[in-house]
């Protein structure tokens, strides 16, 4: 993360000050659940003791195989910091008041009741049915960072001419839209009646794909094989294109892959897929090109406002006073 020396030196200072004082996790007592005490101040605004412990929890589950404990501590409390010059913004733009942490509590109390009264009305609810401390703080927080992007989008983050013209272009590879390719397969499956893998079936389909593959090597035609290695006896020929990306990335994914990779008039090597030995040809690719900036604009907005969002972040950040409440620290160890 982007922090200024003050809050890396202040961090350090913590740190060193409390040692293993970050036990109180597991051992305090001064720091109650329901106490809102405060750890560090930044620009004035508070950062309690339980917020940062739920900010710690979830910094510890990401990063506990490959950080150490110190390391995570102080990722948490920059995190921390972040969200609360997040939520300052948010203050500002009258999109929430002061965050306080029985304040949290009473929220979330008070929204596991509607939702539980939602429920016995058979109304719809949606996420999950009740919420614990960590899934409703990443809740409310979502929706802060949602409502305070839209706030900024209109004033903040207007594009200059020609901005997303230019993010457009910096991005284009994301909006090429998925070749024409027309395919031919040879298929032989080693599934039996009861729609299980079949061991002795699957011995024979690996024989008969090897003869597929040495008597192409040996020039015999791709229509050929295919006509007398598919049950259906028939060449089998589809089109993958943009009208059909969603169904082959779910459904011929395998295909799809091999296919992309292969020139026209090239065949695939030898691969396991829905149960079958198969090999493909590539008939014919085309590019279908790209999608149009006017066709992506809303994704393109939305990309430039996260992108501005998070730079306008770091700067705040940067700026940001934080006080750290060495006397909390202190009582901790006790």
């Amino acid at each position: 993360m982007f922090m200024k020396k003050k809050l890396l030196i202040g961090v350090f200072v913590f740190l060193v000050t409390a040692g293993a004082a970050f036990l109180f996790l597991h051992s305090s007592k001064e720091a109650a659940e329901e106490k809102d005490v405060v750890l560090a101040y930044v620009d004035e605004e508070p950062i309690y003791v339980n917020e940062w412990k739920l900010i710690y929890h979830r910094m510890r589950t990401i990063h506990r195989l490959e950080k150490t404990e110190e390391e995570i501590q102080q990722l948490a409390l920059e995190e921390a910091v972040r969200i609360k010059v997040q939520q300052i913004e948010a203050k500002k733009h009258g999109i929430i008041k002061a965050f306080s942490y029985k304040n949290f509590k009473k929220q979330l109390e008070e929204e596991n009741q509607r939702r539980e009264k939602a429920l016995k009305n058979g109304e719809k609810v949606y996420g999950p049915v009740s919420f614990d401390e960590s899934a409703f703080y990443d809740y409310t927080l979502s929706n802060t960072v949602i409502k305070l992007k839209e706030a900024l989008a209109g004033d903040t983050f207007v594009p200059a001419a020609g901005e997303l013209k230019k993010l457009y272009e910096s991005k284009k590879q994301r909006y090429k839209k998925s070749d024409t390719i027309k395919v031919s397969q040879i298929e032989i499956s080693f599934i039996n009646n009861q729609n299980d893998v079949d061991e002795k079936l699957k011995e024979d389909a690996r024989n008969k794909i090897n003869e597929v593959k040495k008597r192409l090597n040996q020039g015999e035609s791709f229509a050929k094989l295919a006509k007398e290695y598919n049950e259906s006896k028939q060449v089998e020929e589809f089109v993958m294109d943009e009208s059909t990306a969603r169904q082959d990335a779910n459904v011929r994914a395998a295909i799809k892959e091999k296919a992309e990779n292969l020139k026209p008039g090239t065949y695939s090597e030898i691969f396991e897929f829905n149960g079958a030995y198969n090999m493909i040809k590539t008939i014919e690719k085309k590019s279908a090109g790209y999608y149009t900036l006017d066709e992506v604009k809303v994704e393109i907005k939305a990309r430039y406002i996260d992108e501005k969002y998070e730079a306008y972040m770091d700067e705040k950040v940067q700026a940001a006073s934080v006080k750290i409440e060495k006397d909390v620290v202190a009582k901790l160890k006790e």
